[in-house]
């Protein structure tokens, strides 16, 4: 058999792929802290009905330090931290780019709460903005491609329904099978 006609069995592979398990503290950091800072805003909100009070002035300043507290934890995780501005150009596609810029614009829309220039108007868009950036985070796991394990189980379904409510739909209304 000539050399051309050599038929190889198997390709080599330089790095053969691993499937993510687990996902790194900072990332678990990021979910919880930033899915608590915004629900805890939310919830205060609609509480007090998008009015003035003492519990939507604590999460005006809480639930935004809790957001930041995971993009941080997050970012020590980065593995190329240099590339990390990258990320603010990927909203066409990434749901990550989605989840810091709408975590982005909930700091800056709860901000008129601490100068005590909020009213309903910009407590209604911070409200808005803390509920977008619950179901970022939620999509982020949904579309995890390196964690095959939450794909088939609903628990994506089940974290956004936890963080944002009934109106979401049930646990599992949406088809895992979808592929991204």
């Amino acid at each position: 058999m000539s050399p051309a006609a050599t038929v190889v069995d198997e390709p080599s592979v330089l790095l053969p792929p691993v499937t993510q398990r687990l996902w790194g503290w900072p990332a678990v950091v990021n979910f919880a802290a930033g899915g608590l800072g915004a629900g805890l805003y939310l919830a205060a909100a609609l509480a007090a009905g998008f009015a003035a009070s003492p519990a939507l002035r604590i999460a005006a300043w809480l639930g935004p330090a809790l957001v930041l507290a995971g993009f941080v934890a997050v970012a020590t995780e980065a593995g190329r931290p240099l590339r990390g501005p990258r990320v603010l150009a990927r909203a066409r596609t990434s749901w990550m780019s989605r989840e810091l810029w709408l975590g982005g614009a909930f700091v800056v829309l709860a901000a008129p709460e601490w100068t005590g220039l909020a009213g309903p108007g910009s407590r209604a868009a911070a409200a808005l903005a803390a509920a977008a950036l619950a179901l970022a985070q939620g999509w982020i796991l949904r579309h995890a491609r390196g964690v095959g394990r939450l794909r088939p189980t609903g628990q994506n379904e089940v974290s956004m329904h936890g963080k944002c409510g009934p109106w979401i739909g049930s646990p599992g209304a949406h088809s895992s099978s979808s592929s991204v």
